[in-house]
């Protein structure tokens, strides 16, 4: 458990994001040590994943167009961004009702939520790809 924290805590404490800050440490330090990173990586990785294997093994829609995978891959990248703000504020709800704290927790949720959406973008873009090559129906998407 301790190498998935730390290869999420990475993603999610990197200075690429401008998240981290040294004096709300203790909100990193609760996704770190109760999983919360752990949590947020695999909304991002196991949605897209989930929802591209119903695309491409469940629906048998033979006719399918390219806009039609833009909006699966649209919703589900919706549904990592709502999920992770939800997700982020109920782990984080003593941190909200903190004054000094609530309005950083806040902006984290959303901050978090961007991350997840274009990672899940990321995620359900690359294994469509590979998704495509075992449909038997949806082998022409996305390309």
């Amino acid at each position: 458990m301790n190498f998935l924290s730390d290869a999420f805590a990475a993603i999610y404490e990197n200075n690429l994001f401008g998240i981290w800050e040294e004096q709300y440490k203790p909100i990193f330090d609760k996704l770190y040590t109760e999983g919360g990173y752990i949590w947020l990586g695999m909304i991002f990785l196991l949605v897209p994943i989930v929802g591209m294997a119903l695309f491409y093994w469940v629906w048998r829609y033979p006719y399918a167009r390219l806009w039609h995978w833009l909006i699966w891959l649209a919703v589900l990248t919706l549904i990592v961004s709502f999920w992770t703000r939800g997700y982020t504020n109920s782990f984080l709800a003593e941190f909200l009702t903190n004054p000094e704290t609530e309005e950083f927790t806040r902006s984290l949720a959303s901050r978090y939520a961007s991350i997840n959406l274009f990672l899940g973008l990321i995620t359900g873009f690359l294994i469509s790809l590979l998704l495509k090559m075992t449909s038997k129906i949806q082998k022409h998407l996305p390309f």
